[in-house]
């Protein structure tokens, strides 16, 4: 319960600064007189993406801050979570030229970085399948709540256990056992 509210707590943060992005930009589209735009309901999609995916990296995240006792040792277990995390940017390009291609709609469905390329093709002119949002959503859903539940378990064991910092093994046998 302690995670899950440091976790709602940067989510409103979060929401609050897509929030003012979004008030300016609704500004900018009411002084152009383009204000029609943003009735499309395709736009919303990459609001809902985000939550998934702000809420999966916040769990990964809470765990590890879970789990050190000082920033070298979060230097040595966020070195890999940043690169996983970086992963989407790789695939901005490809999206742009083909938000429908073979590449983008097999990394839609990658866990953890999925709801990034989600949200970047749903913020295209062409329509995501209905079919891809609706797998999208129940497997993203899936994996941030499960995201969610794991980081609780390590955030619980973590913050109760003293001693050395946990290895990576360690902390899957955390994500494991109930």
């Amino acid at each position: 319960r302690l995670m899950m509210g440091k976790i709602l707590g940067q989510s409103g943060v979060a929401l609050t600064t897509v929030g003012i992005y979004g008030s300016l930009g609704v500004g900018a589209l009411a002084a152009a007189g383009k204000l029609g735009l943003i009735l499309d309901p395709q736009l919303l999609w990459p609001l809902v993406w985000f939550a998934m995916a702000f809420l999966g990296a916040a769990a990964i995240l809470a765990a590890v801050g879970a789990v050190v006792h000082d920033q070298r040792e979060a230097g040595n277990l966020m070195g890999p979570i940043v690169a996983l995390l970086g992963v989407p940017v790789f695939f901005i390009m490809p999206i742009a030229q083909a938000p429908h291609g073979l590449p983008a709609t097999i990394a839609s469905f990658v866990p953890v970085i999925g709801p990034y390329i989600m949200a970047m093709r749903s913020a295209g002119e062409i329509a995501v399948p209905g079919w891809q949002i609706g797998v999208g959503l129940v497997f993203h859903a899936t994996v941030t709540r499960t995201l969610l539940l794991g980081a609780g378990r390590v955030f619980r064991i973590g913050i109760l256990s003293s001693g050395t910092p946990p290895k990576f093994t360690t902390l899957l046998q955390w994500l494991i056992r109930p």
